[in-house]
């Protein structure tokens, strides 16, 4: 049992820090962060739920959409999903009607 609550709050802290995508949790994610500005620029409008997600990347703020498709873009970037997973779970998330985004983020994909 922990008597201290400051122990209590650090382990807290620490075991939501170990559940964060790479994207929030690798301030050293240089590769990806050049991603997500490309896809940015060269894919803008970037819309996915009725939301320009160009927007948030360039402002760094959105809400559970923009962190949904964070996450997947992550996954996709370092390659723990694959193309068709991530067409699926943004489908499946957004909706469909959003082929133009989401070919857009897997054709500028940098070569394996």
């Amino acid at each position: 049992m922990i008597r201290d609550p400051r122990v209590a709050v650090i382990a807290a802290m620490l075991l939501l820090a170990a559940c964060a995508p790479d994207s929030v949790s690798n301030y050293q994610a240089t590769g990806f962060n050049a991603f997500l500005k490309t896809i940015q620029v060269q894919c803008s409008p970037l819309l996915l739920g009725g939301q320009e997600m160009s927007w948030a990347l360039q402002s760094g703020a959105g809400d559970n959409n923009y962190v949904y498709f964070l996450d997947q873009t992550s996954k996709l970037y370092y390659q723990r999903i694959g193309p068709g997973g991530y067409r699926e779970g943004l489908t499946a998330f957004f909706g469909a009607g959003y082929d133009r985004a989401i070919n857009c983020v897997i054709a500028k994909l940098p070569a394996q």
